[in-house]
């Protein structure tokens, strides 16, 4: 068995389609969230459903995150939220959010 001590960025295992669902499951529960909070989420769920591709018989003692590529395809996706106007960017600095040095994307109320 290989053991990694290093943090490891690993893809998954979702189609631009299933990443997409899982966002606006996301955007459902949430009125407003940063780009890490988001793809935390997804990957989160990608390791709870075993969608990540890990390298056969390794442990990954230092950690994983996300890879850049799908940190791209997550990117590509919250843009197609922005142009169909169910997403909007607060560029606003809110010194009440926790992660105060990241824009901060708002769920549109239609309502």
């Amino acid at each position: 068995m290989i053991v990694k001590y290093s943090s490891e960025e690993l893809q998954m295992n979702y189609s631009k389609e299933e990443i997409s669902e899982i966002i606006r499951e996301y955007m459902r529960e949430n009125e407003f969230f940063s780009f890490k909070g988001i793809c935390s989420y997804i990957f989160d769920k990608a390791n709870q459903e075993d969608r990540i591709k890990k390298e056969k018989d390794t442990e990954y003692r230092g950690g994983v995150k996300i890879s850049y590529f799908d940190e791209i395809i997550v990117s590509q996706l919250l843009w197609e939220e922005i142009w169909n106007k169910r997403l909007f960017i607060n560029f606003s600095k809110n010194p009440y959010f926790v992660q105060t040095n990241e824009i901060q994307f708002v769920v549109r109320n239609n309502g």
